[in-house]
């Protein structure tokens, strides 16, 4: 249930969209901000 919970908060689009419009200085490449995320909580 805490798995299904932590896919709907941190959905892929949702963290893109999150990282576009709060980002500053910083900018997407190949390498988005939701594959991080994905990548992080793997760890």
């Amino acid at each position: 249930m805490m798995r299904v919970l932590m896919e709907n908060i941190f959905n892929s689009s949702r963290m893109n969209q999150l990282f576009e419009t709060s980002s500053v200085r910083q900018y997407s490449q190949e390498l988005l901000f939701s594959t991080q995320v994905d990548l992080m909580s793997l760890v």
